[in-house]
């Protein structure tokens, strides 16, 4: 819930698995172009773009969670971020 005298100040990004498929592999793939992200690091911005914390990443793609961590390092490397919602900013604007 946003606060109503703050809301100008507040972005809110809300992201949906349902009905998205299609758009979201289209810019995976443009985003894996881009950025030169190999086939590991496009499966991490896969699951970053469904909200999953590393763990849940390492657990999916039978990895430590520190291989997932050094994936991370790379992929803010390569898309010039300083954050995980600055990843997900860049790959949904490669459109």
């Amino acid at each position: 819930m946003i606060d109503p005298s703050n809301w100008e100040k507040r972005i809110l990004i809300v992201m949906s698995e349902i009905g998205v498929g299609a758009w979201k592999d289209n810019v995976i793939g443009k985003a894996k172009e881009k950025f030169n992200l190999t086939a590991n690091e496009t499966t991490v911005v896969r699951h970053l773009l469904k909200g999953w914390t590393n763990k849940e990443i390492a657990n999916e793609m039978r990895v430590a969670e520190q291989t997932v961590k050094e994936y991370f390092k790379r992929i803010l490397a390569k898309t010039r971020s300083t954050t995980r919602t600055g990843i997900i900013m860049r790959v949904v604007h490669c459109r």
